[in-house]
């Protein structure tokens, strides 16, 4: 459902903001951005502690598909989701304040115009 002062739709902008988010996290662990690299690592690890996974991970790659980058492609949008879900969030607050201040002047416009109207 997209809101009354055009704003985009919230799944289209989780979406727009996943994927912004996943090219900024891959570019910047490519040029070994130390944090997400660790974050990643971690993912990973946490990843290859499923036995099932494991195998399906060596599968694969025996198979000839380069599953490893599947892997870690998978666990960069699951890290994007969550940065985007929180951008979203902070669009959303920083929109209910505009939102609030709008009406807020409006209400002001309409007292003063009243105002007007009786002291006429």
């Amino acid at each position: 459902m997209v809101d009354q002062l055009t704003r985009q739709d919230p799944a289209e902008r989780l979406d727009q903001l996943t994927r912004e988010a996943a090219q900024s996290i891959t570019a910047a662990v490519s040029h070994g951005t130390p944090n997400l690299t660790t974050e990643i690592d971690e993912a990973l690890g946490d990843y290859l502690q499923d036995n099932q996974a494991r195998a399906d991970l060596i599968r694969r790659t025996v198979a000839g598909e380069n599953a490893l980058r599947a892997v870690l492609d998978e666990l960069i949008n699951d890290i994007a989701t969550k940065q985007a879900e929180q951008e979203l969030q902070r669009e959303d607050r920083a929109h209910a304040m505009d939102v609030a201040e709008r009406r807020a002047e409006a209400a002001w416009e309409e007292f003063q115009l009243q105002e007007r109207l009786r002291a006429a």
